[in-house]
């Protein structure tokens, strides 16, 4: 009787181990089943069909958003004034959604915006100068300014507009006047930087509201601009000494 026991317990544990070697043969299989599927996927993600449908999809993608952009730089230079989603997403032929789809918000399209003008300008503010000497420099600075000036006034326009409505705007802004007078301190002697009301002088003759105010206000075209501030300049530099230099 013991030994039937005995041999009862035996094959039940053999069944038991049996059973749980197919569990555990059945979790192996499944785990490989796994593996082969991710990897059919993913062979099948690369495959060139796939790859240059996925091509396509980001080059119409980057088209897209490159009409918004073109869009929103005609309507601000056409009418030097802010145009809604509305008006960019019909220049652009899209959709209103299609513009917040690409952009989350208006500032998230200023900033590429800005980005664009950032490309276009650049290479003019970071030229080396063709002068040596401090004074010819400030002189050489007007005409470059004049340019840069000429080529953002409808966007800076448009900042000053918006500036109270966006704290980025009013960031981007305070950026720009800073990076303009950091470029004037760049060119000055040390003895002019500290003569505080002399550098103040000469940065609002060089800043963009004084471009402004001689091509809006007072009508002038860009030559007259250019001279008067010229004139300016001359005047100012005449009454430092000479001991600055």
């Amino acid at each position: 009787m013991m030994i039937f026991t005995m041999r009862i317990s035996v094959a039940g544990g053999a069944i038991a181990i049996a059973h749980g070697l197919c569990g555990v043969l059945a979790r192996v299989a499944y785990s490989r089943y796994q593996i082969l599927a991710m990897t059919k996927h993913q062979e099948d993600a690369h495959t060139p069909a796939t790859q240059k449908a996925q091509d396509g999809r980001l080059e119409r993608s980057r088209s897209t958003r490159q009409q918004i952009v073109a869009a929103m730089l005609e309507l601000v230079r056409e009418r030097a004034d802010l145009p809604g989603p509305e008006d960019v997403a019909a220049r652009a032929g899209v959709g209103r959604r299609t513009v917040f789809r690409h952009f989350e918000d208006m500032d998230s399209l200023y900033a590429e915006i800005g980005s664009n003008i950032a490309r276009i300008v650049m290479p003019m503010a970071t030229a080396a100068f063709q002068s040596r000497h401090w004074r010819d420099k400030l002189h050489e600075m007007i005409d470059r300014r004049a340019r840069i000036f000429e080529e953002i006034m409808p966007y800076r326009l448009v900042s000053l507009l918006v500036q109270r409505q966006s704290d980025f705007v009013q960031a981007r802004l305070a950026k720009s006047y800073q990076m303009e007078t950091a470029a004037l301190r760049a060119v000055l002697p040390a003895a002019v930087i500290a003569d505080t009301v002399t550098l103040h002088a000469l940065d609002l003759m060089l800043g963009f509201p004084s471009w402004r105010r001689l091509r809006q206000e007072q009508g002038l075209d860009v030559d007259d601009a250019r001279a008067v501030l010229h004139a300016m300049m001359t005047r100012q530099l005449a009454a430092l000494p000479d001991s600055l230099d």
